[in-house]
């Protein structure tokens, strides 16, 4: 908004950073820090997807954010989980209350509400199962039409999903194509998907 200059912002930052650093042990668990990363103990699951609060101040933010945020929801089929606990429901320390799916799929939520050009994903649905992990693929896929999508899999059946195809072993590129080119007898995507 203008009111603080830069020089008194970063005093802000140092100041946050150093009460942070001489938080004496026994404190540490009364005070929930921001971290992008981590779920907020404090907030609940509406302001952990949205990383805080809707702007009021914001024209027509109260209509449109709760709107981007149902559709982001359907997208990733948590819809009704969501509802079931509700937006106001406190997600516990680190997501503690939430199961590992609920988790990976609310961090895909707030990943998809920034409305990424690119998007990368590191074996975002590992806690679901199979029929739910290839309906989130689908799910993300619309979504990100038009934009990038780079995912990193655990299970290698999942990559009949994307356009391109990208096998790794040994930190190098052993296979690419279309799944439908390396989807053969002897290639290392057939015999990844063995493992599984």
């Amino acid at each position: 908004l203008g009111i603080l200059e830069e020089g008194m912002q970063q005093r802000l930052l140092e100041a946050r950073r150093a009460f942070r650093e001489s938080l004496p042990d026994e404190a540490r668990s009364q005070i929930e820090f921001f971290d992008p990363a981590r779920y907020n103990t404090a907030a609940s699951l509406q302001d952990n997807m949205l990383f805080g609060k809707i702007a009021y101040g914001e024209a027509d933010a109260v209509a449109r954010v709760p709107q981007v945020l149902r559709d982001v929801l359907e997208a990733l089929s948590l819809r009704s989980a969501v509802m079931d606990v509700g937006l106001d429901y406190h997600v516990g320390t680190a997501g503690s209350r939430l199961s590992l799916a609920q988790r990976q799929r609310a961090a895909i939520a707030r990943a998809l509400l920034k409305r990424p050009d690119l998007l990368i994903l590191n074996e975002a649905t590992s806690g679901l199962d199979a029929p739910a992990q290839t309906k989130v693929a689908a799910g993300l896929r619309e979504e990100m039409a038009g934009r990038g999508l780079i995912w990193v899999l655990h299970r290698a059946s999942l990559a009949r999903n994307f356009a391109r195809v990208l096998v790794m072993s040994g930190g190098k590129l052993q296979e690419q194509g279309r799944f439908e080119e390396l989807d053969r007898k002897d290639s290392l995507t057939a015999l990844l998907m063995a493992a599984e």
